[in-house]
């Protein structure tokens, strides 16, 4: 569920209202995606082999900046 779905209900589906939701949506998700990544680099190579990622994988996702997907 994404934080702009979280409060689609609360505000209207457009104005400013909607775009400062979609703003604070945008806001999470790069916050969200870039912690994600700085927890996958420090992972260790057991947890790592359990999730089914190599090391290079997580380091080629971990140097992606936050606002790519």
């Amino acid at each position: 569920m994404s934080a702009t779905s979280i409060f689609s209900h609360v505000v209207p589906s457009h104005g400013v209202g909607h775009a400062a939701l979609k703003g604070l949506g945008l806001f999470a998700t790069w916050f969200l995606r870039g912690r994600a990544r700085q927890q996958l680099r420090q992972l260790d190579e057991l947890t790592l082999r359990d999730i089914g990622v190599t090391r290079y994988d997580a380091e080629i996702e971990a140097s992606k900046p936050f606002w790519k997907e």
